[in-house]
């Protein structure tokens, strides 16, 4: 997947859209590529957009949209149809960006962000309006949605913490799952 070594030695986030017809990588040298998994070539070049790397990439449950987060406290939504830029958020104080994921469901598109803070911003992914946030124990670096997009689970402190995504987008704990010795790389929901 690369035409030279420098591209797979800088890629530190992928992930595959719905259909599996796309892949989308991000790393450290703040490029972001659209891959053809079958082929093995890109097909877009977004321009740089980030001033630092990129560490998370995540395609709308449609495939339409890409977001990236950044090191560099920004948030950019692409367009993977042309790879133009709609919107670019700013964390700001709330850190560098850690995770991205859009809610799995188009009736309520919305786009979460993780920060190292431990903030988990929640943004309107039609209008790019903030709509809240849930502010975790701790730093966050990975999160994920329910099916039905209610509910959020975070890694925070060794934590596994879950949340349910409240109307007003605040978000509400429901438990933490103690246990673990180290740092929680990874969390999914089963499909039901």
């Amino acid at each position: 997947f690369a035409e030279d070594g420098e591209t797979l030695a800088a890629i530190t986030t992928v992930a595959f859209s719905e259909d599996g017809a796309m892949l989308a990588t991000g790393g450290r040298d703040c490029m972001l590529y659209l891959w053809d998994p079958f082929s093995g070539s890109t097909f877009c070049d977004f321009p740089r957009h980030h001033t630092a790397g990129i560490a998370s990439v995540a395609f709308s449950s449609d495939s339409l949209l890409l977001a990236a987060g950044g090191l560099d406290r920004r948030v950019s939504v692409w367009k993977t149809n042309g790879g133009y830029p709609l919107h670019t958020y700013a964390t700001n104080e709330a850190g560098p960006v850690t995770v991205v994921r859009f809610s799995p469901t188009t009736a309520t598109p919305t786009l979460f962000a993780a920060c190292e803070s431990g903030e988990v911003l929640i943004w309107d992914a039609t209008t790019f309006d903030l709509l809240g946030k849930i502010d975790s124990l701790g730093p966050v670096h990975t999160i994920a949605l329910s099916p039905d997009g209610v509910h959020m689970a975070c890694d925070s402190l060794s934590q596994v913490q879950l949340w349910t995504v409240t109307r007003d987008m605040r978000g509400s704990m429901l438990r933490c799952f103690d246990g673990h010795q180290s740092a929680v790389p990874c969390v999914t929901f089963s499909a039901d």
